[in-house]
């Protein structure tokens, strides 16, 4: 059966009276795993963390992100330059091609941008997609973070930057 299923029998029998006394202590662990299941289920996509070079204007490292988009894989994403605490850019690539491998993002993103391979931080995800969409949109989580957010949001105003972008 498949989650969405088993979920809707779920409600189904919620309403019922033997569902408190039989049904639901037998499958309790079975509907705690569906709804993990789809909770947890999201879109594909790429996380990548590029640190800007040494001595970098940000307008000049904003200009480097954005000439990654030469590249095939650089469709579909979200992204944003952030300054504290050093001075850093996210990026999204939301449902990247199924050809696509981490080792060619961070191959050709650490030569394009300037730095070494181990300054590009890349990873294929399936979960949590809002949560790093919200990230890169300033919504950050824990709240400790959101003192950053600000000071970024500061800075961007001073070099005339957007908050984030999209390609």
């Amino acid at each position: 059966m498949k989650d969405s299923e088993f979920l809707k029998k779920v409600v189904q029998q919620y309403f019922s009276p033997e569902y408190f006394e039989e049904w639901l202590p037998k499958h309790s662990e079975q509907i705690a795993s569906a709804i993990e299941r789809t909770n947890t289920r999201t879109m594909k996509y790429y996380w990548i963390k590029i640190s800007a070079p040494k001595d970098i204007e940000p307008l000049a490292f904003l200009a480097k992100i954005q000439g990654l988009q030469k590249y095939a894989w650089f469709k579909n994403t979200i992204y944003n330059i952030e300054f504290n605490p050093h001075l850093h850019s996210h990026i999204l690539i939301r449902q990247p091609p199924a050809t696509l491998r981490p080792a060619r993002i961070i191959e050709q993103a650490s030569k394009f941008v300037g730095v070494e391979p181990n300054m590009v931080y890349c990873r294929y995800f399936n979960y949590d997609y809002i949560n790093r969409l919200n990230y890169v949109r300033g919504d950050k989580i824990p709240q400790h973070k959101q003192e950053l957010v600000e000071k970024d949001k500061l800075d961007r105003e001073k070099h005339n930057m957007e908050n984030y972008y999209l390609s």
